[in-house]
This record gives C-alpha cells, sequence and structure tokens, in this order.
C-alpha cells in the first residue's frame, strides 16, 4: 500500500506544472499623479481674459444666435465692423466664471446655450442694434451701456438717444441759458438806471420848475 501511495504521489509530483516566479518590482504600482487643483487651463484663462476685456467696452449685448451657420456670422461681422461694432463667440461655463466679482456678475444667468457677445461704442449703439435685428435667428438677451446694465428693451431705447455730442451741446446750451439772462439784466440795469437819473435830474432842474410855473 505504501508503495503504491508513494507512486502515486510521485506521478502528481511530475504531472504538476512549474510555476513562475515574478520579480516582486513587477507588482508594484506606480501612485496615480493628482491633479494640482491651483492649475488653469491657459487656454480658458485667455478666453475669460477676452471676456473682460470685451465688458470692459462702453456698449455690449449678450445675444443668443441659435442655428447661425458661418456664412451669416461672416456676414454679420461685416456688417457690425463696417459701423465700428465687433461680435464674439464666448463658451457659456468660461464666460460665467469670468462674471464672477465684476461689475456685470448680474449678466451671467444670460450665458446659456449658444450665446454671443456683440459689443463697441456707445455712440454706435442703434447701428449695433440695427445690425443685430437684420438677422432674424439672432435675440438679445440684455446687456450693458457704460456701468449700468440693461433689458432688451432698456438697450432700445438707448439706442433712440442722440448722439452723445448732440447731448453734450443740448447740455451746454442749457447750463449756459441762465448765464445769458443774467448778462443781458447786468447789461440792461446801467441803460436803465441812467434813463431813471437823467429824468430825476432833468424833472428838478430850474427851467422845468420856471416852465412849470
Amino acid at each position: 500500500m505504501l508503495s503504491v501511495a508513494a507512486g502515486f504521489h510521485c506521478a502528481c509530483s511530475l504531472l504538476r506544472l512549474p510555476t513562475r516566479t515574478y520579480a516582486r518590482s513587477c507588482f508594484k504600482t506606480k501612485p496615480r499623479k493628482r491633479r494640482d487643483a491651483t492649475k488653469v487651463n491657459p487656454l480658458k484663462k485667455k478666453i475669460a481674459s477676452d471676456v473682460r476685456d470685451i465688458l470692459s467696452h462702453e456698449t455690449v449685448a449678450v445675444v443668443h444666435f441659435g442655428d447661425l451657420d458661418t456664412k451669416a456670422w461672416s456676414s454679420l461681422r461685416l456688417k457690425l465692423a463696417q459701423s465700428g461694432n465687433e461680435a464674439q463667440v464666448i463658451p457659456t461655463k468660461i464666460a460665467t466664471r469670468a462674471l464672477d466679482d465684476t461689475p456685470c456678475q448680474n449678466l451671467a444667468p444670460l450665458f446659456k446655450g449658444s450665446t454671443a457677445l456683440v459689443y463697441g461704442n456707445l455712440d454706435q449703439t442703434s447701428s449695433l442694434l440695427s445690425c443685430i435685428k437684420s438677422e432674424p435667428r439672432l435675440c438679445v438677451l440684455g446687456g450693458k451701456v457704460l456701468d449700468q446694465l440693461f433689458t432688451p428693451r432698456g438697450l432700445e431705447e438707448i439706442a433712440k438717444l442722440p448722439p452723445l455730442e448732440v447731448l453734450r451741446q443740448e447740455l451746454v446750451a442749457l447750463l449756459s441759458l441762465p448765464q445769458r439772462h443774467t448778462l443781458s439784466l447786468l447789461q440792461r440795469t446801467p441803460v436803465t438806471l441812467t434813463q431813471t437819473l437823467s429824468l430825476h435830474v432833468s424833472s428838478s432842474s430850474p427851467s422845468s420848475s420856471q416852465e412849470t410855473d
């Protein structure tokens, strides 16, 4: 019995597959590199800086452009450039973050979906809105003029105002009106005083008293 058992174990040991040994270093896994939360994507940083630069213009309109194709965009940009205005498509998430802690942060809810910024000088507000209205697929969501935020209707009211130079001339005319009135009174007073004195002198002279007798 022992010889049979010994022979069986010997046969099993011969049939076993040899086990392969591996070096310990082969099983070591490299630790994953942690992302640095403070590291900012340079491209996103550049876009955020561009958004702040655009918002520094006097007139800025936030526009939803829907399915506007490349050809329509080129035509719109050409019209805007002819009137001294520009347009820029902005990624919504980057724009929202760029507005944090700025005077225009209340414009952040407008940046949803396909949005763009159309901007220019204050004197070109009327032409800016006219160019936007020329493309029916564009929709004005709101904007800013100088340091004030406006609804679409508010922007239209601003566009109806006369040019800034005309407003300045009217303001100067209004401010100078009281001065002109005061100057005319001052110039009229000596003449009136002279006439009054001459009448008084003539009435109190001896010749006038003799004529009265």
